[in-house]
């Protein structure tokens, strides 16, 4: 688990979001705890729901907007890629 560089938990009240953005030698996880939202991954936008994963390599624009009625949630999990030798 050397590579995990961070873990973590996002709340989104109705209508708020994860800025989209990138990260240059990160991969990211996010796998939606509560509600529903829209993924953006690249260029895509992904309809999620709870208990759904998206999967972000390093270098892909990515973020989460809340589309629920309420509040929605997610976890966040980000890990270092290192170059093959």
């Amino acid at each position: 688990m050397e590579n995990l560089t961070s873990f973590w938990i996002t709340k989104l009240e109705k209508d708020g979001y994860n800025t989209p953005h990138k990260h240059t030698n990160e991969e990211h996880i996010y796998y939606t705890l509560k509600g529903s939202g829209r993924l953006v991954c690249g260029e895509r936008e992904i309809s999620v729901e709870e208990g759904d994963v998206g999967y972000f390599p390093k270098g892909v624009r990515h973020g989460f907007y809340n589309e629920a009625d309420g509040e929605s949630m997610f976890i966040g999990i980000a890990a270092r890629v290192e170059p093959l030798e």
